[in-house]
This record gives C-alpha cells, sequence and structure tokens, in this order.
C-alpha cells in the first residue's frame, strides 16, 4: 500500500501519466488521480499545508473521486477573508458544503497552518459522527484514534501536516467512504 501511495503522489503531480515506472516496478494509476491538476507549492511542501490548500485538495479530490455530490451545498457562506485568495472558489464551496468552517468570527484564516489532528476532526465530522459544534475534550483523541484506526493518516497528531500527508489522508479517507 506504501508504495501505490507514494506513486499516487507522483501520479498527481505528473497529471496526465497514466503509468509510471520507478525502479524495477510499474504501477497503474487509476484514472480520476490524473484528471486534477495540484499546485507545485502544495506538493511540494514538506514543512505545513494551509487551511486554503486543504479546502482545495478536499474540493479537487472530491470531486475528482466522484464523491463530492455526497456534500450537497447547504449554504451560501462567504468567508470575509478569502476575497484575494487564490483557492476562494474551493474554500467557499467547501465551507458551503460544510466540509470546513469558518471560524465565529466569519473569516476562514486561509494561510493558517493545519495540523494533522485537524484534518482528522474534519474527517470526523463529515462522518456526522460530531455535529458542527465547538469540539472540547476527548473528541481530539477520539478522532486521532479514529483516523488511526482506520489508516487514514499516521503519525504525530501535533505535527503540520504536509502537501503530500493531506493528499495521502483524503483519499485514504475518500475510499473509506466508498467502501462503507
Amino acid at each position: 500500500m506504501k508504495n501505490f501511495l507514494v506513486v499516487l503522489i507522483l501520479a498527481t503531480a505528473s497529471c496526465g501519466v497514466p503509468v509510471i515506472t520507478k525502479s524495477v516496478r510499474t504501477y497503474r494509476v487509476p484514472p480520476y488521480i490524473c484528471r486534477v491538476r495540484l499546485p507545485d507549492s502544495v506538493l511540494a511542501q514538506s514543512s505545513g499545508i494551509s487551511r486554503g490548500e486543504v479546502a482545495y485538495i478536499l474540493i479537487t479530490r472530491f470531486n475528482a473521486m466522484g464523491i463530492l455530490n455526497l456534500f450537497p451545498p447547504s449554504e451560501d457562506i462567504n468567508p470575509e477573508d478569502v476575497g484575494d485568495y487564490w483557492a476562494e472558489d474551493y474554500i467557499e464551496s467547501a465551507v458551503d458544503r460544510k466540509l470546513m468552517r469558518c471560524m465565529p468570527d466569519q473569516n476562514f484564516y486561509p494561510h493558517d497552518q493545519v495540523k494533522k489532528f485537524q484534518i482528522c476532526i474534519i474527517f470526523y465530522r463529515i462522518l456526522q459522527m460530531l455535529s458542527l459544534q465547538d469540539i472540547q475534550g476527548d473528541v481530539y483523541i477520539q478522532s486521532w484514534e479514529w483516523a488511526i484506526r482506520n489508516h487514514i493518516l499516521s503519525g504525530e497528531r501535533d505535527h503540520y501536516l504536509t502537501g503530500p500527508e493531506c493528499i495521502q489522508a483524503t483519499m485514504n479517507f475518500a475510499n473509506y467512504l466508498l467502501d462503507n
């Protein structure tokens, strides 16, 4: 599975290449992976990924896999601080579909970095295991344990999420949705 995930990231970066050869092995890549071109800045990030980039990845990956329609827009919310951000439409779509949310001051803070446990809480909320209320107490731990148990994400929960990790986690979560 790990080899496939590494190829998955490379296939997304190359976009349009249905077969990737690495050393002596050839891996076939599902066609939905090559439909969306992610910015190189997202793929190359080894430090942290921003909330705006997470919104972009969620919308493009779910759309490419054909599961975005599971989350129809329910509200028309326009965060006040994304008007000049490159992923404005993706952020608004993620917020309208309740995949992500604004802060209480109606700002999205698209430049803020995301920690690993935060993406787990997003996925946990998407499953409607939680309402979109403020998360308190052991829900942080519950969402992290759920993500580890279901092979959505691994590592240290307080570390910042990188672009490749976010793509991998989103694909793992989308496959989890398709399987359950």
